[in-house]
Parts: C-alpha cells; structure tokens; sequence
C-alpha cells in the first residue's frame, strides 16, 4: 500500500471527483441511468444487469478492480436514503480518474474486485419512500425474499460470496452521538447475527475496516459519530449476510448542521469508503480495533430541530413554565416533483435533557397561537408579509386559494376557516409566536422568524 497517499490528500481534492449530475438529495432512476450506461463503453468498468424491480426498473452492478479479495456495495436499498448512491458516484469518478493518485487505484486494483449496486430499490427512489412498490421493506426481506429487489441481492451474495460488505444508509436525523447535543452525522455497525452478539472472525474483520474509517472520520467531525443499534433482526440483509460469511459494515448517514442537502456528509461517505479499501487492501491489521469499536458512543434520540426555552404559557387563568419541542419533517409532491415541510409541536414541558439543532432562551416572554390575517386574499406583496410576521401573524384566510396542500408563502393559508384549530398542543403544526412588550419570534410552520433581526427563512407554508 502507497504509504505516501493518504485519505486527507484525496478528501482535500474531492471537488475533482464530485458528481455534479446530481442537483440535489431528490433524484429518481432516471437520473442515474446516463451514469451507469456511459460506464458500458469505459474498459475500466464492468456493467451488468442484476435484474428488475417491481415495476420494471432496471438493477445494475458496476465492478472495478480485479483482486482477488471481493467488496460488495450496495446504497438506496430504502428509496429515500439517496445519500451514499452519490457517494458511490464520485467515488467511480475517482476510481477513473488519472492523477497523482494513480499509484493508490493500481494497488486497490490489484488487490480488490469492488461491486457497486447502486440504487437497490429504484422505485421507492421515484415515490421517495423506504419500501418498494408494493410496500415491502427490503431491509425486513433477507429470509423471505418476497421482493425481487431481495432476490437480486441475495442472488449476487451467493455468487460472489464477498469477504466484505457495505450496507449504506441514511438514518433518522434527530439521532444523537451518544447522549450530547452533538447530532450523530455518521453511524457505523458490524452487525450481529445471534441474539447473543457473538464476535467472530467475521465480525472481527468488519471491525477493523470501522475502527479506520472511524480514527478518519474523527478528524472531521469529532464528537459526531456514533454506533447505530445492535439489536439483532434475521429478517435485515446486514445481519443475515454477516451470518452467510461477508464481514458487513453498515454507515448511516444522519445530519451535520447547516449541510440540509447532506453534501458534507456525502463527501464524508466517499472518504470512508477509500479508507475502507485501503484498509481491506492491506489486510485491515489494526490491534486496536476492537477497543475503539466499543468506545464509539451508541445513537441516543435526543435531538428535535428547535427548541423554545422558558416560555410562559397562559391557560385558564394560570401562567405556566415551558419548553417547546418542534419537529419538521420532509414531503415530496410527486406530481410537482417538489419538496415541501410540515412543522409539529413535538413536546412540551420540561426539556432540559434533551437538545435541540436550534434553540432560543424566551426567557420573559409568553407563547400565543399565531394570528390569522383576513382580507380575502393571499395576493399581497414581500413588504406586507414581512409586517404581518412582526407582528405574529401566521395565518392568511383566502377561500379561493388554488393551492391545496402547502404554499411558497412564508404564511400558512386558510380556506376553510370552520375547521381550522390553531392551538398550542403536541401533534399541532407550529404555528405561533413568542413576545414580551413586543413580538420578538414568529414561528410558521415550524420556522423561525426573527422580527428584531428581520431574519428567518420560511421554507413554506400550508393549507387548511
């Protein structure tokens, strides 16, 4: 192995490796199809067609290299993980490119035959969901093998019979490393394959290529990666495949603050997997591996996008002390292929131990359901709906709205005011506002808008 070459140099030249085909975290099978067939005609690569999924899509592997030790990958197994199925491209960019690293792909060429499936589950990737078409969770198939999405990879298992694996993910983003604020950016498992969570030499193998990838990651997000769950689960392909004989290494991808597209983090893939190849490559000799795989943090769920500290809260003639938790979760509209939030009240009460991406002292000020604006119309101009937002509006009545779901708007609108309810209670959108002599934050739609800074961005609002 280059000992001259090392995965900081390649990660500080990544921008010659990046994927630019891919916009954003919303991509379909569509978008991948070019990638992989401009790969037919490249003599580095070998493109085969694994099989179809449910509704017809293609699966493909992709191989480089012809070592004799063989490293299988495969990404979006759930359709709306879509992080590492980017990494895998920039990192088949590196793997073709022709510079100063070439030394690094002769040596990871000879020694290692590495197979790429990108996009296990094309058609959750086209609903953006976890299951397949007709509903079945791939990761709950591995003995049933109900799906052809289960049998392709299955099928690829029993005929390479791979010494290693790569079972990559994305996880919840509100997961913690360990029980700090720190959110857990990157986790990372061998998985077991006994309810007693037996160490074999399997599993051993797949904790040396972690405990690297790990003292790498540590350099650039220390504090921020944790060890997903070990409970064991038959019916997961990371536990049954490490079962089979394939020592499996399961990265999660979860959230990095200020990085909503999960750039930094797929960039972070990419360096985990060459470090991982180097380390296969030389035979993953690291004494103290199993010392630093126990020490990695477990995830710890104690995160929520925003919190609200000490405000006060009158109900019923009493005032009342409370934090505020909320939650936004994402949507896709298939039909306008766009992507779009619902903001909750996720908790209230007393939340000291528990963190939040974003957080703000209220200390003195009380908490109101945000006021609705009635003039019939949701036409008004940026210098009108900035006044409304000063003033704790979060609301806007128009009954003739031709939106029907949610609205660029930084105002939620309302077209059917009878069954409109705007109260401060769990599982209730966040809408409301938090003020002392004046309004000093509007939350709309679980977003924060700062009337002392005229600050905020509302990613949009919703229809009711």
């Amino acid at each position: 192995m280059p000992r001259d070459i090392t995965t900081e140099q390649i990660f500080d030249h990544y921008s010659n490796f990046y994927e630019k085909h891919f916009a954003n975290r919303r991509f379909n099978h569509a978008d991948i199809l070019p990638l992989v067939n401009s790969l037919k005609s490249n003599k580095n690569f070998a493109v085969s067609l694994l099989g179809r999924s449910v509704e017809d899509r293609e699966i493909f592997s992709i191989k480089w290299g012809e070592g004799k030790t063989k490293v299988l990958l495969w990404s979006q197994m759930h359709g709306d993980e879509p992080t590492a199925t980017m990494a895998i491209f920039d990192l088949i960019n590196f793997l073709n490119a022709d510079d100063e690293f070439n030394d690094l792909r002769e040596t990871l060429n000879k020694e290692l035959s590495i197979y790429f499936i990108p996009m296990l589950n094309p058609d959750g990737a086209e609903r953006v969901i976890r299951e397949n078409a007709i509903g079945i969770d791939l990761n709950r198939d591995a003995q049933k093998l109900a799906a052809p999405e289960s049998r392709i990879l299955k099928s690829i298992v029993d005929e390479l019979k791979p010494e290693y694996g790569f079972n990559l993910h994305d996880q919840d983003i509100r997961w913690s490393a360990g029980g700090g604020s720190n959110p857990a950016t990157i986790a990372l498992l061998s998985p077991q394959f006994d309810d007693e969570c037996t160490l074999n030499e399997v599993r051993e193998n797949a904790i040396k290529v972690i405990a690297d990838i790990y003292t790498l990651l540590e350099k650039y997000i220390p504090g921020s990666i944790a060890k997903y769950g070990e409970e064991y689960e038959p019916r997961s392909f990371g536990d049954s495949i490490t079962e089979w004989g394939t020592s499996v290494i399961l990265i999660e991808s979860g959230k990095r603050r200020n990085d909503p597209e999960k750039e930094f983090i797929r960039k972070l893939n990419f360096a985990s997997l060459i470090e991982a190849f180097k380390s296969i490559a030389a035979g993953s000799k690291n004494e103290s591996a199993l010392k630093i795989y126990k020490e990695i943090p477990n995830n710890g769920k104690l995160l929520y996008d925003l919190i609200l500290r000490n405000l006060n809260y009158n109900y019923a003639g009493s005032t009342y002390n409370i934090d505020v938790a909320v939650n936004i979760e994402e949507y896709f509209d298939s039909h306008k292929k766009n992507r779009y939030f619902r903001g909750k009240i996720e908790s209230i009460g007393d939340l000291e131990s528990a963190y939040g991406y974003d957080e703000i002292d209220c200390t003195g000020m009380n908490i109101y359901p945000g006021k609705i604006f009635i003039n019939g119309s949701s036409q008004i101009g940026s210098n009108e709906l900035r006044e409304l937002l000063n003033n704790g509006y979060t609301h806007i009545e128009d009954i003739n709205s031709k939106n029907h779901t949610y609205t660029k708007l930084p105002l939620n609108i309302i077209k059917n005011k009878a069954k409109f309810e705007n109260e401060i209670r769990v599982n209730r959108y966040a809408n409301f506002f938090a003020a002392d002599s004046k309004v000093n934050y509007t939350i709309v739609n679980g977003f924060v808008y700062d009337c002392n800074s005229k600050t905020g961005v509302i990613k949009n609002g919703l229809v009711f």
